[in-house]
């Protein structure tokens, strides 16, 4: 029942894993500029197909996280460990979900792109005002991802203040 219980959390250790191998192999690849053009193809269409099942995953890990923290034994150990993993919760959904979103916006092919079809055809805007292509959306999402870690840095240390929570985890492990 409790490898049951972490099944989630290894789903998405597994394709984590699976995903850096897949990055690394590609980015050695991309340095010869003459298999470029083969390779770009290939790593765009297993990143679109990797990414959705990459974000289920996240959420599947989230939510079994949600659910050890319930557990009594932890809670005895570490009480509010539910309220203490927010931020790290949310830093994982937003790590993941937040490329999804922005990849959505890429304007290189704007013709072929939905949303901003979509955006079009609501008259939300009429013409593109900006050009962004993957390279400026994985920045703006590093970008990004640099102000979240400190919002959680920041979280984690008020969340953690408690001096009682130390003295209790250095006793169980003891």
């Amino acid at each position: 029942l409790r490898q049951l219980a972490v099944l989630g959390i290894w789903t998405f250790v597994g394709l984590g894993i699976v995903k850096s191998v897949a990055n690394i192999i590609f980015a050695m690849f991309s340095g010869n500029r003459d298999k470029l053009q083969v390779i770009q193809p290939i790593q765009s269409k297993m990143i679109k197909t990797l990414d959705p099942v990459f974000l289920f995953s996240t959420v599947l890990s989230v939510t079994n996280m949600f659910l050890l923290s319930r557990i009594e034994e932890v809670e005895r150990v570490l009480p509010r460990a539910n309220q203490r993993f927010h931020a790290t919760r949310a830093l994982l959904l937003i790590g993941q979900g937040q490329i999804t979103v922005l990849s959505a916006f890429v304007t290189s092919n704007a013709g072929a792109n939905p949303v901003i079809k979509a955006l079009q055809h609501f008259n939300i805007i009429k013409d593109v005002p900006f050009d962004l292509g993957i390279h400026q959306i994985r920045l703006l999402h590093s970008s990004l991802l640099c102000f979240e870690c400190l919002m959680v840095a920041i979280v984690n240390h008020i969340v953690w203040k408690d001096p009682e929570t130390y003295r209790r985890l250095d006793n169980t492990n003891s």
